[in-house]
């Protein structure tokens, strides 16, 4: 039970007064002023509810006793559900003052030729004077009092160049005036049986699918953590588009995915059921309204998922979610996503979860063999259960996960009909206990819950221009493998070629793998020699020198017995040129693949482009420690809601190396107007950890200790 006190700063006199949640889970029986306002449903959509007749200017009392319990006349429930449906209310509620007329739904089309078309509904009878400005930034470009306009050369919103106008429109008349702020871009979306094009331009779709869950709180994260999301999905794992699984998100998660040009596809609430009810059915066409509605001025939404995921063919309920979707907005397509061949296709375009990824050998099916024809087509998950990998699994886990996204990732763009491929999933969100891992836990992500990087994040990252990426996918520990080897060694990045050096000594220069990888713009590199050229022992001339630092290699990752006849032979021979007996091997072992008993080795890759070294990175035996600290933002601000910001932790070596296997605790201090969300005491997961600081009341200066063993740092927030 929820209660609310609160007055109106403002004249409601001749006024309709909206009480608006914009999300909480389930159902609420809601009271004003002691009266009975009716049980509504929201889940993840909004509810609004005219309370003209119910408030006064002073001492309103409003309670809502809400069940959130899942409940079978509401999608997504009526069957299993593999993610947990958090109580509470979980997004904003606010009123909304308007006069007798007002406008409502207030639809912004942009089309990169310049066009302006606005449509919207009209509330009340009165007439009114209605003019809509156009501004770029803050300076007013265009003026109409018609809802068709057009202006000249438009800047385009885009996904490296995201322009955003503002129209406000006014409605005015003797007796009153109202605006109305909206955010839009011109841009044209259209997927084809040839892929998708945003303005013109063909794009490789590569993106993530999103759960909104965090650690601790479920649902309920204000704005700025909204955004943060959105800010990882862009900047650290470099994705074009993200998809809302598996319902409406945040609008200021959109908003967010508008300002820096990350692609969006929506999703109506749901997975895998389809019910028979009729409340149930109403619900979902509800839902695919609401949705459309609340999203439409979005330029970053580029289609519409109006079909259960993964649920069967049902021609009734689909062609009327279609028909929904199309009245409202006829410049999106509409998609359904399944998980079998040869479904029926009411949608515009055919979406696919294929989990087909067998190991490394195949990523995705030839898409004709999942449906016939010409219709567009996308892969809207894989991965995922295929093999969950936690932060915490050992590192030929995490690396076998990177490469399987990386095969999935190529091969979805052999196809030209695959308009492109988004994973599953994002980050590892909180589940059922017949899902997950028996913790409650689903770990698909490529993030970890608390945000923190998977190797398999890196792989995404690399496939950017915009930055240089470079990020090594191994602590290179022999005795992290099986029989003390050196197992495969990749890197994750855009550069052009990398060079190794061992103890300063120049090994090889290694290229991005195109043989194995051959679609993607910037395959991982795999570094399978670890001698070359820095055997340099006096003994052998340059020929041999060659012939023993391949024999070498071979050991160092396959061990001796991986050695062929021919391999034996080779160094049978050297063995009599030069007199070597069975303890020269060894101590020829020791000192450039081991370094048992002897000199450290210290390996150093240097990363290349254009020509530039632009990253440098070592690996080697750790001996100092210290903890990395990045925050999302600096400073929280006390608005409508709590404001709150994420800290991320790694323990690292003195090479700023992940030391992925430290079990160590770290504590968490604050002073001031600020506060932990959930414990102040947390472990470190694959040697990383993040938290939630949420503002208080009031403003002032915060301080943020945090402490793990011997080592202390501080960071101070500034809450205005």
């Amino acid at each position: 039970t929820y209660e609310k006190i609160f007055s109106i700063n403002e004249d409601i006199n001749n006024k309709v007064v909206i009480l608006r949640f914009d999300g909480f889970m389930v159902k609420a029986k809601i009271y004003l002023n002691n009266n009975y306002l009716g049980e509504h449903a929201s889940l993840y959509v909004p509810v609004e509810i005219d309370i003209s007749k119910y408030i006064k200017q002073e001492n309103n009392r409003l309670i809502v006793v809400l069940d959130s319990k899942e409940d079978s006349n509401y999608p997504p429930f009526g069957h299993a559900v593999d993610y947990l449906t958090f109580s509470g209310i979980y997004r904003e509620v606010s009123i909304n003052i308007h006069p007798l007329t007002y406008l409502k739904n207030i639809h912004i089309d942009g089309s990169m030729d310049g066009t302006v078309n606005i449509n919207y509904e009209k509330i009340g009878t009165e007439e009114v004077h209605i003019l809509h400005e156009l501004f770029l930034k803050d300076e007013l470009i265009y003026t109409s009092s018609s809802n068709n306009f057009s202006i000249k050369n438009p800047l385009l919103w885009d996904i490296n160049s995201p322009t955003l106008y503002t129209l406000k429109t006014t409605i005015e008349n003797k007796n009153y005036k109202e605006e109305y702020i909206n955010k839009f871009g011109f841009r044209n979306v259209l997927f084809t049986k040839d892929g998708f094009y945003l303005n013109n331009k063909r794009i490789s779709l590569i993106g993530l699918n999103r759960h909104q869950s965090y650690p601790y709180v479920g649902y309920a994260m204000p704005a700025s953590i909204q955004k943060d999301d959105a800010d990882i999905l862009k900047y650290k794992a470099g994705v074009n588009v993200v998809r809302t699984s598996h319902y409406p998100q945040s609008d200021h998660f959109l908003s967010r995915c508008d300002e820096i040009g990350l692609l969006v596809i929506n999703e109506i609430p749901g997975w895998q059921h389809i019910s028979e009810k009729e409340i149930w059915r109403n619900k979902f066409y509800e839902n695919v309204e609401k949705m459309i509605n609340e999203e439409y001025n979005h330029p970053s939404l580029i289609a519409h998922g109006v079909r259960i995921d993964e649920s069967q063919d049902d021609y009734d309920l689909y062609s009327k979610a279609n028909e929904i979707a199309h009245n409202i907005d006829k410049t999106r397509q509409t998609l359904g996503v399944r998980n079998f061949k040869n479904s029926e296709l009411l949608e515009d375009i055919y979406a696919y979860n294929d989990f087909v990824c067998f190991e490394l050998s195949k990523g995705v099916e030839n898409p004709s063999k999942i449906k016939k024809g010409n219709s567009p087509y996308l892969i809207t998950e894989y991965m995922g259960h295929m093999e969950p990998t936690k932060a915490t699994s050992d590192e030929l886990q995490r690396i076998h996960h990177a490469l399987r996204h990386a095969r999935v990732i190529n091969d979805s763009l052999k196809y030209k009909r695959i308009s492109g491929c988004i994973g599953w999933c994002f980050v590892d969100y909180y589940t059922h206990l017949d899902f997950g891992s028996g913790d409650h836990i689903c770990h698909h992500g490529v993030f970890d819950m608390f945000r923190n990087p998977k190797y398999a994040s890196y792989i995404y990252l690399s496939q950017q221009d915009e930055f240089n990426v470079f990020e090594l996918l191994s602590n290179i520990k022999p005795g992290d493998s099986p029989n003390a080897n050196y197992h495969d060694i990749y890197l994750a990045t855009n550069a052009d070629y990398v060079e190794l050096y061992k103890n300063d000594k120049f090994v090889s220069r290694f290229y991005p793998n195109n043989k194995t990888y051959s679609h993607l713009k910037h395959p991982p590199i795999f570094i399978d020699n670890l001698i070359g050229e820095s055997f340099d022992d006096p003994r052998f001339n340059k020929k041999d020198r060659k012939k023993i630092a391949k024999l070498l290699s071979i050991v160092a990752f396959k061990g001796f017995g991986a050695l062929k006849l021919n391999h034996k032979i080779t160094l049978a021979i050297l063995m009599n040129k030069y007199k070597l007996k069975y303890h020269d091997l060894v101590d020829m072992w020791n000192t450039h693949c081991a370094a048992w008993g002897g000199k450290a080795i210290t390996f150093s890759f240097k990363a290349y482009k254009n020509g530039i070294c632009f990253k440098e990175k070592y690996a080697g035996p750790s001996s100092q420690y210290d903890l990395k600290i990045e925050t999302s933002k600096n400073e929280l601000e006390v608005k409508d809601t709590y404001d709150a910001l994420r800290v991320s932790l790694q323990y690292v070596d003195e090479f700023e190396n992940i030391c992925s296997y430290a079990q160590k605790i770290v504590n968490i201090k604050t002073e001031g107007p600020i506060s932990v969300i959930g414990p102040d005491s947390v472990p470190l997961l694959g040697g990383q950890m993040s938290f939630y600081i949420k503002s208080k009341d009031k403003q002032g200066n915060g301080k943020i200790t945090i402490t793990c063993e011997n080592i202390t740092k501080t960071i101070d927030i500034k809450i205005k």
